[in-house]
């Protein structure tokens, strides 16, 4: 950078090319900023040409709808950004480097500026970034930035077809005097020439026409310019005197009269090492919604559908007029009638008085409703050919019922090919905005940052793992890399991987612990390391040894053993209990050493045999005199 302030010869020769050079562009593109006006009047809701002039006064929002959808998308499908290492000394480094346009990126609300770049380029055909170093005072380095342009704010080369042919690009600000006080990079001694012009009356704030038209279409009134002082930033070719060779310069200019910074490009020494293209150099990223050939400014989605956005506002006022006399028609009267107009105007059992007969009839208007109707349709379709935006795309089936799905689904394709061109468009842009963010990064980064490790939540109790990061962590080499995924692209991606997934479980030949973390990562999970991180199965309980109870076939079994088996065969457990026959409890009383049990059971045994024995001699005794008794019948019978 440099260290003194050019001389003032100098600084009237940067004057005079900076002044030239703006005036040659704002002129250039004084076409652009009206067109600026007309897009943005259809995308909000105005119509500035009209080629009728009725009593309806609707807007079609057409393209706002189909703006909207197509950016949604867009920035849907951003899915952050990957540093790959350009060597394998440069692994470790990248993913520190990740970490860190991550945590930038959340920080400083990187994303706010990219949803305005991808918005700029569909309305106005082109989206405009610049990515910049934020100086504290004292020489202390504070951080990147991205900033969103305004398109009607960029100047370029007229004579270029891009960025690479361009000899110079500015960007116009507007700011207090105690801003500009406070910014390091000016000179202290033009400053105070600047506040002594400003006294006397000198320098005006530069023309914000697009701005105020923006404002105006709102219903808002233009903020006062009072204390706001132009800054026209040039950034491009410039040399301090004839013999010297032209370099890369920063100028600013103040009012169009005090050079306020003067000096070669800030950002050449991050070019000393190769660490980014040198197309880099200077600080803007410039997206084109559809590039044109041979041509510095894009198309946007308005441009190419604008006579068909007023084409179809004309046709729905006319046939709302249309409605409106059918409805509350005309009068034709006749002169001598002596009609009361105000008795003319519909109202329930109203009466018109007249003179004559026939006095005063309707005026006949034919309903033309149904033949508008096709044409609003046919203008649509026009529109969506032109955008290459079916129903389908924006997930409206309306005009598609009956189609066969063959026929839907080649209408997707069919848009899904021309999104894509629209998310590379994107991905190119934001990948141009990181590769400068991480240059500069790499070469001014002067203080640790602490970055938290997304995912690492291990025990699930809230707390994070932290990495700390330094200019050291990054130095490296890396291709950067934007991660975009459609929502259409993610589905068919997790069908396939599920199928995938239970094709190969069942394959003994087949990793499943890989196989299961590739279904994980294409459902997104972010905890895949704590899904696969099982405990170590518990060693199983020991089994209680198991009753057994050996039982001799031969002879009888006793009471007590007959009890056991009953009990592991599931009878009840009451039965084992010794109280609930009366000779164990003849054998519990005191004083009973149990002596003699098995004698007494013998005698028992034995009475019961007697008693069984005198059982069947009465059943023998009875079916004997059954006997008798049928014989003496049997004789009595036959003597009769």
């Amino acid at each position: 950078m440099a260290t003194t302030f050019p001389d003032t010869l100098v600084q009237d020769r940067a004057k005079k090319v900076v002044h030239e050079a703006f005036q040659k562009s704002e002129n250039f593109q004084d076409a652009y900023f009206s067109k600026y006006k007309k897009w943005y009047g259809l995308y909000r809701g105005y119509q500035q040409n009209k080629s009728y002039h009725g009593r309806a006064d609707l807007f079609v929002p057409e393209a706002f709808g189909h703006i909207e959808a197509i950016h949604a998308r867009v920035i849907r499908a951003f899915q952050g950004v990957k540093a790959k290492p350009q060597s394998s000394d440069d692994v470790e480094k990248s993913k520190a480097a990740e970490r860190l346009l991550e945590y930038q990126t959340r920080v400083f609300n990187y994303k706010q500026a990219f949803k305005d770049l991808d918005k700029s380029a569909k309305i106005y055909g082109h989206g405009i970034l610049k990515a910049s170093w934020v100086f504290g005072k004292g020489g202390s380095k504070d951080h990147p930035i991205i900033e969103s342009v305004d398109p009607s704010d960029y100047f370029w080369d007229p004579n270029a077809t891009n960025r690479a042919n361009g000899r110079y690009e500015i960007h116009r600000t507007y700011s207090t005097m105690t801003d500009i006080e406070n910014n390091p990079h000016f000179d202290e001694e033009a400053i105070e020439k600047l506040k002594r012009n400003k006294e006397s009356g000198g320098g005006q704030a530069g023309d914000e026409e697009v701005q105020d038209y923006r404002r105006a279409i709102q219903g808002l009134s233009n903020p006062s310019q009072k204390g706001k002082i132009q800054l026209v930033e040039y950034w491009g070719m410039f040399s301090e005197d004839d013999d010297e060779e032209k370099k890369e310069y920063l100028i600013v200019l103040a009012n169009d009269e005090v050079v306020l910074r003067l000096e070669e490009n800030p950002f050449t020494e991050i070019f000393k090492d190769g660490i980014v293209d040198e197309n880099y150099l200077r600080p803007f990223v410039v997206m084109k919604d559809t590039d044109v050939p041979h041509e510095f400014h894009g198309m946007g989605m308005i441009e190419p559908i604008e006579k068909l956005l007023e084409e179809l506002n004309d046709t729905r006022n006319q046939r709302m007029d249309n409605v409106t006399d059918v409805i509350d028609h005309m009068w034709q009267v006749v002169d001598g009638a002596d009609i009361d107009e105000g008795e003319l105007v519909r109202r329930p059992g109203g009466i018109v008085h007249t003179a004559i007969a026939n006095g005063v009839s309707p005026l006949p208007v034919n309903d033309v409703t149904q033949s508008a109707y096709n044409e609003e349709q046919i203008i649509k379709e026009d529109i969506q050919r032109a955008l290459g935006v079916p129903d389908v795309a924006v997930g409206s089936l309306q005009n598609l019922q009956g189609e066969a799905a063959a026929t839907i689904l080649a209408l997707q394709e069919s848009a899904n090919v021309r999104f894509d061109v629209k998310i590379g468009a994107f991905a190119d842009a934001i990948r141009h905005a990181y590769s400068l963010i991480l240059a500069y990064n790499q070469r001014w980064m002067d203080k640790k940052v602490i970055v938290r490790l997304e995912g690492r939540d291990v025990e699930g109790d809230g707390e994070f793992d932290f990495a700390e990061i330094d200019k050291e962590a990054i130095a490296g080499k890396f291709d950067i890399d934007v991660q975009m995924d459609t929502q259409s692209n993610k589905i068919v991606r997790r069908q396939e991987a599920f199928q995938l997934y239970q094709l190969l479980a069942q394959t003994p030949m087949v990793n499943q612990e890989f196989n299961l973390r590739t279904l994980l990562e294409s459902v997104d999970r972010k905890d895949i390391e704590q899904l696969l991180d099982v405990p170590p199965p518990q060693p199983p309980q020991p089994e209680e040894p198991k009753k057994s109870i050996s039982v001799s076939l031969k002879g009888d079994l006793n009471a007590l053993e007959s009890d056991d088996i009953a009990v592991i065969m599931g009878a009840n457990p009451d039965s084992a209990d010794p109280l609930m026959r009366p000779e164990l409890r003849e054998l519990m009383q005191p004083g009973s050493d149990g002596k003699g049990s098995e004698e007494t059971l013998k005698e028992m045994e034995l009475q019961e045999k007697v008693a069984e024995e005198q059982r069947l001699n009465r059943q023998l005794d009875l079916k004997e005199r059954e006997l008798d008794i049928k014989e003496s019948e049997i004789g009595s019978r036959s003597k009769e």
